[in-house]
């Protein structure tokens, strides 16, 4: 029970992140460059038989360990994968000390470091680390991944065919389309855990059969203006990605996708991309890292972010591990307009009020489908 309250308040603790980011004289963490050091360093740690520490600097200028090889072996059927780690703003202020529970990506840091002079209540602000998962994945060759295909493929098609015979098939599209017109032209569309097949299911199949239908419906707008325009990217990044996903998403897309480990998603944000990560956990900090990223010029940040609810940071003065912004982001945000909200797609799909409070299974079948995925949508003005 002790354990419990802790986490609770570990969790919910309010820090000051204004004082914090004073003390670094406003310098953004989350920086191009660190997050290439990342990409680097997990290239480095998913090299065969790496045996040795990798090591990085924390805020404070000190060497610290972010990765050492597991003495586990994977079992039999399983793989090795290497994981990047994130700490969000809040994680990595020294007010979060002393609390009797430091969260389970800190305690794996202290267990990194648990070999040198790091005392007890030594803070450790390391903003990105590495950890090694195993988990199952099926050969490419393997009669068993033919079996598991041929299982998913007619249920998937199924959802597309539904999706697109639907009546909010072609309203969703022309609404989408209506703010895309009205800003800088969307070039790619990079995803942030849209889930996978085994623990999403067809959650994950509608949220991938939306993404698609982005990019098919800005294809078909920009080459009406430009027969020669170049087709919408789409990059889907998400740690349950397997050979199965490959497989089956890229047949449901019907065109060209590319999969990328993290944090190459990440880096290939620029200003003419699309973001959408609508249901991510608050322990990656998504926002926290666009924002520092182009922190020094928000002009070039994505044209649009399609995102979790980010609530309103307006006269706060404290910030908790569950929030996701920062006052940075909320700064970022300032570019941005709010296009589409929860109340706007009841209105728009012509939801009686008394139908909207209605739990989702007496709703339309449609707007299951769409609740997926639309949350709260921001272009830039």
């Amino acid at each position: 029970m002790s354990e419990h309250k802790d986490r609770v308040r570990w969790f919910w603790h309010p820090v000051d992140l204004y004082t914090f980011d004073k003390t670094r004289n406003s310098h953004p963490i989350f920086t191009r460059e660190l997050l290439q050091q990342a990409a680097n360093s997990r290239n480095l740690a998913q090299q065969t038989g790496y045996k040795s520490c990798i090591l990085a600097k924390d805020l404070n200028g000190i060497d610290r360990v972010i990765w050492k090889p597991t003495l586990k072996s994977p079992a039999e059927g399983e793989v090795a994968h290497v994981n990047i780690q994130y700490l969000t703003y809040p994680e990595m202020t020294p007010e979060l000390m002393g609390m009797g529970w430091n969260g389970v990506k800190c305690q794996l840091l202290r267990d990194y470091n648990s070999g040198s002079d790091l005392s007890n209540d030594e803070h450790l602000a390391v903003p990105i680390f590495l950890q090694t998962v195993h988990w199952k994945e099926v050969e490419d060759t393997s009669p068993n991944l033919i079996a598991v295909l041929n299982e998913w493929r007619p249920y998937c098609q199924d959802l597309k065919r539904s999706w697109q015979s639907s009546k909010m098939f072609d309203k969703f599209q022309k609404l989408f389309i209506s703010h895309a017109n009205d800003s800088v032209p969307i070039e790619k569309i990079v995803c942030f855990g849209l889930g996978d097949l085994v623990i999403g299911g067809k959650e994950s199949i509608r949220q991938h059969l939306m993404i698609f239908t982005m990019a098919e419906a800005l294809d078909s707008f920009y080459m009406s203006q430009d027969p020669r325009a170049d087709l919408v990217q789409v990059i889907l990044q998400d740690p349950g990605y397997s050979t199965l996903e490959h497989v089956i998403f890229s047949e449901l897309a019907g065109r060209a996708i590319t999969f990328v480990d993290d944090p190459d998603g990440i880096l290939g944000i620029d200003r003419n991309s699309l973001v959408v990560a609508p249901h991510l956990p608050t322990s990656m900090p998504l926002m926290q890292i666009i924002a520092d990223m182009f922190w020094e010029d928000l002009d070039k940040g994505p044209v649009g972010i399609i995102s979790d609810n980010l609530g309103s940071i307006a006269g706060r003065k404290t910030f908790m591990i569950a929030d996701r912004v920062t006052p940075r982001v909320e700064t970022m945000l300032q570019s941005y307009r709010e296009v589409w909200d929860r109340e706007t797609l009841e209105e728009w799909m012509d939801l009686p009020a008394t139908e909207r409070d209605q739990p989702k299974r007496l709703r339309d079948a449609e707007w299951s489908l769409a609740e997926n995925l639309v949350a709260w949508d921001y272009f830039r003005r």
